[in-house]
C-alpha cells in the first residue's frame, strides 16, 4: 500500500478494518451478477468470446455495468513480487471490456503473459461513471484552498503524487474518464501493487472511508462512490491456440440460426457448403453443458436443419457446427 497522510489512515481504519475482506456492494446497491460457468470453445487473439450474460441486474445506483477480466490462478503480486493479500487477495486484473466480448491478449495489465491453457474470468461490475468523473475530476484540478491544489490530500511516496500517476497514465480530467478501464487506472493510483477484484474492493472501500475528510471543492460531496460486483460469479474462457477454432471455411461458408431470438419451439439452422463435408451440431448451455447433439451426415450445397429448444429454460445457448476437426459457433437466445 502506498503512503497515505496520518489522518486518512487513521480513519480509514476506523471506518473499514472489519468490513474490507467481504464488502462487495456500497450505497445499498444491487450487484449485477454474471452467469458462473465455462465457454464451450477457446479464444484467441482472432476468436473472441461471446458477450456476457446477467442473471441479476444491477439496482439504479449503479447505472453503468462493465465486466473485469482476470486470469485464473494467476495472484496479483505485492511490490515484493509475491501474492499480494490487501482485501484477502485473489487473481489478478488483467484488463476491462464493455460487455464481456473480447479477444485474448498475448498479455494483460503489467505485462502479465497470457498463454494456451489459460482461463481468463469474466466478472459484472456496476458502478456510477457520472459520479466517478466528478470525484476524481475535482481531484485532479480543484484547490482545496486557494494555491493549494486538493492532489496534496494524497502523500504517495511510490509513485510521486496521486496526480501525477493519474497523469502519467493520459488522465488529466474528467474528459479522461469514459469507462471503467480509466476508472481502474484512478483507484489504481492509490496502490504500489497489481490490482485483483478484492484488493480493488479494498480500494473503493478506502476511497468511501475518506468522505468527511476531503472537502466538498476536492469532490467530497460525491461520496459514497456507488459500486457492486460479485467476487464469485465468474465466467471463464479457456485460451487456446489460433488454429483450435478455425472457421468451417469451405466445409460451411454460411451458417445461420434464425429466430434469433427464439421463442419457445424450434430454431432453423441454415448451412451453405461448398464441398461435401460430414457435420454434426450440437447445442450448449452458458454453463457449458451439451443440451443437443445431431449428426447431419454428408451435406453437400444448401441444407436445413431443425433443433427444438421447447424443453429449454429460457436464456443464451451455443449453437456449434463441427465437421469433426474444426468448427463454427453461434450465439442463440431462447426466450
Amino acid at each position: 500500500m502506498k503512503q497515505l497522510p496520518i489522518c486518512l489512515m487513521s480513519s480509514f481504519f476506523a471506518l473499514f478494518a472489519f468490513s474490507a475482506i467481504n464488502a462487495q456492494v456500497s450505497c445499498g446497491a444491487t450487484a449485477p451478477v454474471n452467469t458462473i460457468g465455462v465457454g464451450p470453445y477457446g479464444i484467441n487473439s482472432s476468436v473472441q468470446s461471446t458477450a456476457a450474460t446477467l442473471t441479476t441486474n444491477a439496482s439504479s445506483q449503479l447505472p453503468n455495468v462493465e465486466y473485469i477480466l482476470t486470469l485464473r490462478g494467476t495472484p496479483a503480486l505485492n511490490s515484493q513480487s509475491t501474492p499480494d493479500t490487501t482485501g484477502g487477495g485473489g487473481d489478478v486484473i488483467i484488463g476491462t471490456d464493455n460487455d464481456g466480448a473480447f479477444f485474448a491478449p498475448s498479455a494483460g495489465r503489467y505485462g502479465t503473459t497470457i498463454s494456451v491453457g489459460d482461463t481468463i474470468d469474466v466478472s459484472a461490475i456496476g458502478y456510477n461513471l457520472a459520479q466517478a468523473k466528478t470525484l476524481f475530476g475535482a481531484l485532479l484540478n480543484n484547490d482545496i484552498s486557494p494555491g493549494n491544489p486538493c492532489c496534496n490530500i494524497f502523500t504517495l511516496t511510490n509513485a510521486g503524487g496521486f496526480c501525477d500517476s493519474l497523469n502519467s497514465a493520459g488522465i488529466f480530467d474528467a474528459s479522461d474518464i469514459n469507462n471503467f478501464g480509466d476508472v481502474l487506472v484512478c483507484y489504481e493510483a492509490l496502490f504500489d501493487a497489481q490490482l485483483s477484484i478484492e484488493s480493488l474492493i479494498f480500494n473503493m472501500n478506502l476511497f468511501n472511508s475518506y468522505q468527511t475528510l476531503i472537502p466538498s471543492s476536492c469532490g467530497g460531496g460525491s461520496f459514497p462512490v456507488c459500486y457492486g460486483v460479485n467476487r464469485t460469479a465468474r465466467y471463464g474462457w479457456p485460451v487456446s491456440t489460433a488454429n483450435s477454432i478455425e472457421k468451417l471455411s469451405d466445409a460451411a461458408a454460411d451458417f445461420q440460426v434464425y429466430p434469433n431470438p427464439s421463442p419457445a419451439g424450434e430454431v432453423k439452422l441454415n448451412i451453405t457448403s461448398t464441398k461435401a463435408v460430414d457435420l454434426s451440431v450440437n447445442l450448449y448451455s452458458l454453463l457449458g453443458e451439451k443440451v443437443f447433439s445431431k449428426k447431419l451426415g454428408i451435406v453437400n450445397g444448401i441444407s436445413s436443419v431443425e433443433i427444438s429448444v421447447a424443453t429449454l429454460t429460457a436464456g443464451a445457448y451455443f449453437v456449434e457446427l463441427s465437421d469433426g476437426k474444426n468448427k463454427e459457433v453461434r450465439k442463440l437466445i431462447v426466450k
